[in-house]
């Protein structure tokens, strides 16, 4: 056991659950021959901060992002994935797109679906699809509750707060490469290097030993850079808050300079 944003580690968390579970299971709370595309009514998890339970899990979040799957592929082709905050959309984040693509037949680009950035949701994925839309082989997916959320990865949301706390991809990881790597046929996944943020670094290391245990290959790029230093969303935030808008032109597409404008407006 070992304190972190958590509290405790998902061993324990686990033994806590086992425990929860007997006493439904004891008191007959639920009925334990359930239907897994029938649980609405029996199921629900609470996260971080809501007042009421939020229903559903996994198969209902796949069926809801069908649409969004490539198919009739061939068996040769390959399919990647990154996950990506774009807290906003930069240079760095379409030259790692870029690179990803030539690698893949086709590249699905998850947007972190939790509202708890600078920008919301949908200024972000937003501006990714503008950012990337003469990119035929890229394919822009809303993430959900179980790629990089406050259920799989609470951490991620404070760490500039907290960049030095450790880390436990664990559950993330194996719910990507269990569940929504084979869904969408995805055998390789991108993320560029991390030079400056040791919470992001931790997790692109964990990358590398997770994910090829269940056959998902994993590829680290490294960052583009401007006058020698990696392109950051954070100062680019930063720059956006002083209203230093001419300065982050070299730093994001058009398309986001246009877009952050428009919302400042």
């Amino acid at each position: 056991i070992w304190d972190n944003l958590c509290h405790v580690n998902r061993n324990v968390n686990k033994y806590i659950a086992d425990e929860i579970w007997e006493i439904f299971r004891a008191e007959n709370i639920i009925d334990i021959q359930y239907n897994k595309r029938d649980r609405k009514d029996k199921w629900f998890s609470l996260e971080e901060g809501n007042k009421e339970p939020e229903y559903g899990e996994i198969t209902e979040w796949l069926d809801s992002v069908e649409k969004y799957k490539m198919k009739d592929m061939m068996t040769e082709q390959t399919r990647g994935a990154i996950v990506m905050n774009c807290n906003p959309f930069t240079y760095g984040h379409r030259y790692l797109i870029e690179e990803a693509s030539k690698c893949v037949s086709v590249l699905y680009v998850f947007v972190v679906e939790e509202d708890k950035s600078y920008f919301t949701f949908e200024d972000r994925i937003m501006m990714v699809r503008e950012g990337i839309k003469d990119l035929k082989s890229v394919i822009v997916v809303p993430s959900g509750k179980f790629i990089i959320s406050t259920c799989t990865l609470p951490g991620y949301f404070e760490k500039e707060n907290k960049p030095y706390v450790e880390l436990d991809a664990t559950e993330d990881l194996e719910i990507f490469a269990k569940n929504i790597a084979p869904y969408f046929g995805i055998t390789v996944r991108f993320a560029g290097e991390e030079p400056s943020d040791p919470y992001t670094r931790q997790y692109n290391e964990q990358m590398k030993t997770i994910l090829p245990q269940y056959g998902v290959d994993f590829i680290e790029i490294p960052r583009k850079r401007e006058h020698g230093q990696a392109i950051s969303a954070s100062k680019v935030r930063k720059l956006i808050k002083e209203n230093r808008l001419n300065e982050i032109k070299p730093l994001v597409p058009e398309t986001t300079l246009e877009y952050v404008k428009e919302k400042l407006r």
